[in-house]
């Protein structure tokens, strides 16, 4: 009886604790998608910004 009652309670445990997590709607998707591009940009915008800066910068080589 007792093993019959524990089952019960892990039972009904893993059942409410499967159901608490809310999945992503697509909204929330779309959040997160807008968040990358803007990262994305930015890295792009800084990576242009290094670029010019080691342009205008060039380093000298050895002439033999």
């Amino acid at each position: 009886m007792k093993t019959a009652i524990l089952a019960f309670c892990l039972i009904a445990t893993l059942t409410l604790v499967g159901c608490a997590s809310k999945p992503q709607t697509f909204g929330d998707q779309l959040s997160d998608g807008h968040k990358h591009v803007d990262s994305s940009k930015q890295q792009m915008l800084n990576s242009e910004a290094d670029y010019q800066k080691m342009r205008q910068t060039p380093v000298l080589t050895p002439t033999y």
